[in-house]
């Protein structure tokens, strides 16, 4: 840390000093001692001392006032001697844990989501682990980043403080050439992590009993400690669901076959009973034996071969009931099931926006700021992977927009604002992308302060011309480092929290824009390709000789052709060459029956819940193919978004049809 600035200094003594006499008062109430570490927080933060800062934030939120005086006082007494001596206030005495920091009885991290979230963070820092350093390295360091935001955001002050402390640790040493030697240092910090979450008051009481600085050699509390009475759930991997899905579609089918040998069964029944009929007229028209006719034995022979017909025939009869039965019944489970494990996969938009939400209060209640936040289309359906995916890159850019813009209650009151800042999470299904946007009434960015971090950081030059658009200079933000924030602290700083919500963006084939307002707020808007995973309702159709395979989810009606009401059929839409061709049947796409848009088509096969695998990002954003799907007959097909279609379809003067016009869309202002 720099030295302080002399006079700087003086007035920080000052400050403590008299802050320390007001809290060895004997008649000290608890308002006035709010104040005091209040003061003492916001007076250290101003000069830089982040620790002292993050001491007596931690001090604020301990629920005995007595106690959190006693350490107060400890604390100010070894800052007022730190200061004289000419040294740093205050110094984290990181990995062993500060005596302001303890497990609050109001911890909410005891939720079996955000124990399990967790552990799914620490399974990628493993795996980051075992790759190779040069490669692995990076994503590690940003798991770790996350941890520390997942866990800041729902109050576990021990966990974040610890990566806090840990990430400050390995930060200075990034250098390539110690690739190996970072990996090897997190690895023996892992077991701490993972000790954290599952016995966190065991893990602190060996952190606070080891020698400073070093590992601690007695064992860890592990998974051993975790209660499993305790959380009545099981996790499974996604591609473990996917499995039992396509079996129970396999044993479906197989159903249904099955059903069909039924059907045959039955009539092969009635053929030998048939059978049995024509033997039995036949021996009626031969007639008794006689010397001159038809022997005895040959009579014995036909009337043992109709019993053994009729005796088939009955046994035939009682297998196809029986098979009947039994394969409804294996219809029925294995359609329950399948509709079950699908909605186990589905989810809306609120699962995201409702932890985003509560993490938003835990920081703005850091941050001493008011804060609301509204949700809009929360209904929107999601894909559970991609919603889980979701939560850090969102809860990132709603941290920033808590942390750098919205304003102090003050602040806002001096620029004619209402005190309470607003943060507004919403999201739309726009044909075949998932359209989010993070939106804050705060201050907006200093493009002004982000151009002279990037020139001084060698990013831009000084004398660049033409000079950067605004644009341009937002998206300087994505960069590591890149952060206007003045101090590192739990909640920003360190210049890497964008970088990390842009790389998860970019996994799941996104993007992400900003868009500003000085003095009016900043929003930020995610695109992501609406790519259908897992399992999804198909409709089989034929147009022009071509089998296609639309997404049911948009599909509204159909019904046969009037062709005094021309549509364009789907092959016309997806290759020129068919322009003209009408089908014989019309389906009706659209969010709702009044802005329905109709398509035509040749044949319908029906629909079928077919196991759906990803297009690459690429195909996905170019549409509009969401996924490919194999059908019974064993050909793979892409799956068409039916309402990307329909809306990218535009008539000329001439009543033709062309397909896939560039679609420019505005971006609608946040009020």
């Amino acid at each position: 840390m720099t030295p302080l600035d002399p006079e700087l200094r003086r007035l920080l003594i000052e400050e403590l000093q008299k802050h320390l006499d007001a809290l060895s008062r004997h008649d000290l109430d608890s308002k006035t001692q709010r104040l005091v570490l209040h003061s003492v927080k916001g007076a250290a933060g101003l000069v830089g001392e982040t620790d002292l800062s993050d001491a007596f934030s931690r001090l604020e939120r301990l629920d005995n006032p007595a106690h959190s005086t006693r350490l107060a006082r400890t604390i100010l007494q070894q800052a007022l001697a730190n200061l004289n001596a000419n040294r740093q206030a205050y110094r984290d005495p990181w990995p062993n844990p500060p005596d302001d920091l303890w497990i609050h009885g109001n911890w909410k991290c005891k939720d079996k989501l955000y124990y399990s979230d967790m552990m799914d963070r620490l399974r990628e820092w493993d795996l980051s682990l075992s790759s190779d350093p040069h490669d692995g390295l990076k994503d590690a360091l940003r798991h770790l980043h996350t941890l520390k935001g997942a866990a800041a955001a729902v109050g576990d002050e021990v966990m974040a403080w610890f990566c806090h402390g840990l990430e400050s640790h390995l930060s200075p040493c990034q250098n390539p050439e110690q690739a190996q030697s970072l990996v090897d240092q997190m690895e023996r910090w892992r077991p701490v992590l993972a000790g954290l979450l599952t016995d966190p008051t065991a893990t602190l009481d060996l952190l606070r009993a080891n020698s400073p600085g070093s590992v601690p050699h007695t064992p860890l509390p592990s998974t051993v400690a975790f209660d499993p009475s305790a959380h009545p759930w099981l996790q499974v991997p996604t591609q473990t669901l996917d499995l039992v899905l396509e079996r129970l579609r396999r044993i479906h089918r197989s159903a249904r076959e099955m059903e069909g040998q039924t059907d045959f069964a039955r009539n092969t029944a009635r053929q030998l009973r048939d059978a049995k009929q024509r033997l039995s007229e036949s021996q009626r028209l031969i007639g008794p034996p006689r010397p001159w006719g038809a022997p005895l034995a040959a009579l014995h022979h036909i009337e043992n071969a109709s019993e053994i017909l009729t005796l088939a025939a009955c046994q035939l009869d009682s297998l196809a009931s029986t098979t009947r039965r039994g394969t409804r019944s294996i219809l029925q489970s294995t359609t329950s099931s399948h509709n079950e494990l699908r909605a186990v996969r589905q989810a809306t938009v609120a699962v995201v926006f409702d932890r985003v939400a509560e993490a938003v209060q835990t920081i703005a209640e850091r941050s001493f700021k008011k804060v609301q936040v509204e949700q809009v289309g929360t209904n929107t359906p999601i894909d559970r992977h991609v919603a889980n995916s979701l939560v850090d890159p969102l809860l990132q850019l709603a941290r920033n927009a808590v942390v750098h813009g919205i304003e102090s209650p003050d602040v806002r009151a001096a620029v004619g604002k209402p005190p309470f800042g607003r943060i507004r999470l919403s999201a739309e299904i726009r044909g075949a992308h998932l359209i989010l946007r993070v939106a804050d009434d705060g201050a907006g960015i200093d493009l002004q302060a982000v151009r002279a971090k990037a020139t001084s950081a060698g990013r831009l030059l000084a004398d660049a011309s033409p000079p950067p658009s605004d644009e341009a200079l937002l998206n300087l933000l994505f960069l590591p480092g890149m952060s206007t924030h003045p101090n590192v602290d739990l909640l920003a700083g360190r210049g890497i929290g964008l970088d990390i919500a842009l790389h998860t963006i970019r996994r799941l084939g996104g993007t992400v824009r900003l868009r500003h307002r000085k003095g009016h707020g900043l929003t930020a808007i995610v695109d992501i390709p609406v790519v259908e995973r897992g399992h999804a309702l198909v409709l089989w159709v034929r147009s022009a000789h071509d089998r296609f395979a639309l997404t049911a989810r948009h599909l509204l009606q159909t019904h046969l052709a009037n062709p005094h009401h021309p549509a364009p059929s789907l092959a016309s839409l997806m290759d020129p060459q068919h322009l003209g061709l009408p089908g014989k049947f019309v389906i009706e796409v659209g969010k709702s029956i009044d802005d329905a848009i109709r398509l035509t088509v040749d044949e319908i096969e029906g629909f079928e819940y077919a196991p759906v695998r990803p297009v690459p990002p690429l195909v996905a954003l170019a549409g509009p193919y969401v996924g490919v799907v194999v059908h019974t007959d064993g050909h793979p097909s892409l799956l068409v978004d039916a309402l990307l279609v329909a809306e990218r379809t535009w008539k000329t003067p001439y009543q033709r049809y062309s397909t896939f016009p560039p679609v420019e869309r505005k971006e609608r202002k946040i009020k």
